[in-house]
């Protein structure tokens, strides 16, 4: 009983000790006004929770399952890898689709509406496409920034991998309204952290304390960006670093024209690794949503990682395994939020062709070099081979609501 009793207190004084390490570290990070109100409201307080489960339906169309790359209008062999996305949350979504050759990008628009021919669905609209990018690869992750620092400008940021001597920590900035690129530049989240919570582990962290890093140690690595979203009501950007995955909360700093100037970090949470394959990131004003796919011996399904947005891991949800889950986007119809979740699928196709080839005929007498000479005449002929090509496909999934309260 004594040594039940002293276990107590010992737990207590543990507690304790860690609430107010927590609390000091808040009160003496420097944060700015924006991040510290986002600590406050993403600590789970108040009824925001997860659902228990998300099941989803395939958005549909006539012939079956719903083929966002046909719609898209992009050829299986040209630009025919589904990447990134991200939505204006009221109408429009975009798609970013990478060259299986090169690994440049476009952008397709599209506005999503009720469907006409599948009651309770949706349908996704072609609208308009943007030229192939010049500052980007890969084109993993977007983000959607309505309103970009007043300027009554909307901006799509969109990142990009070292492909082609592409630099990792490079933003392109995309016009919605035009589809035209813009420019952009690097963005070193490590220049400065003068805002930045100076404790870069979360409190659930499964890290031995003997082995954690500094700050200063973490952000020194120079991973470039592998996801990035926006959340209007915050104005903070929710991202993860490339290689170890890691959290990131960045603050925008924006001209008076909507052109993003600066990025101040604000939060730099190191993630207990599941070193599964990450994929697309998304946020709202209480969760930061990560996605990761299946990977064989380490993960099984397609999984969301939900934060909070001091960096906590909230839980995870199960969404699909045959596809290879790519990123996810929201849409808000009436006063509920609806979830989307893009796929990606290849296969390889064997199918016929006619093949030509020339055969002997008959003789025939020709003039060659001045003199009659007998000669073969030759005919076409055709036969039938089997040849293989890849064929790539992307498809979306509706999540409905994935938080209650």
């Amino acid at each position: 009983m004594r040594k039940t009793m002293r276990q107590a207190v010992k737990h207590r004084i543990t507690t304790i000790m860690i609430t107010i390490a927590v609390m000091a570290a808040v009160m003496t990070a420097g944060l700015s006004d924006a991040y510290a109100q986002g600590v406050e409201a993403g600590d789970t307080s108040g009824n925001i929770r997860l659902v228990s489960r998300v099941k989803g339906a395939w958005i549909q169309d006539g012939s079956g399952k719903f083929n966002l790359r046909a719609t898209a209008r992009q050829s299986s062999d040209k630009y025919g890898i589904l990447q990134g996305c991200c939505s204006d949350g009221e109408k429009y979504a975009y798609f970013s689709f990478a060259s299986p050759v090169t690994d440049k990008v476009r952008i397709v628009k599209m506005r999503i509406e009720k469907s006409q021919t599948v009651p309770g669905t949706v349908e996704f609209k072609y609208i308009a496409q943007s030229e192939v990018l010049k500052y980007v690869c890969h084109g993993n992750d977007m983000a959607y920034v309505s309103n970009a620092g007043g300027s009554g400008r909307d901006k799509i940021l969109i990142i990009t991998s070292t492909t082609g001597g592409k630099d990792g920590t490079f933003i392109d900035t995309i016009d919605p309204a035009t589809m035209k690129e813009q420019g952009g530049g690097r963005f070193d989240y490590w220049k400065d952290l003068s805002e930045c919570d100076p404790d870069p582990y979360p409190e659930d962290s499964t890290e031995p304390i003997s082995r954690r890093r500094t700050l200063k140690s973490l952000v020194s690595d120079h991973h470039g960006y592998s996801t990035i979203s926006y959340d209007q009501s915050r104005d903070l950007i929710a991202a993860t670093v490339k290689t170890d995955r890691d959290i990131i909360v960045l603050r925008p700093v924006w001209t008076r024209k909507g052109v993003l100037k600066d990025l101040k970090l604000q939060c730099y949470k190191r993630q207990n690794k599941i070193n599964a394959t990450s994929q697309g990131i998304d946020c709202d004003e209480d969760f930061i949503y990560t996605t990761w796919s299946a990977k064989s011996g380490l993960l099984k399904e397609n999984i969301i990682q939900v934060y909070d947005w001091s960096g906590r891991h909230i839980g995870d949800r199960v969404i699909e395994k045959d596809y290879e889950i790519e990123d996810m986007f929201r849409m808000k119809t009436g006063d509920s939020v609806g979830w989307y979740a893009t796929f990606y699928h290849s296969y390889d196709e064997k199918y016929k062709v006619r093949k030509p080839y020339k055969v002997k005929w008959k003789k025939v007498r020709k003039k060659v070099k001045g003199k009659w000479k007998k000669v073969w005449k030759y005919k076409t002929k055709y036969k039938t081979i089997t040849k293989t090509r890849r064929v790539r496909n992307a498809y979306c999934k509706s999540l409905g609501t994935i938080k209650k309260g």
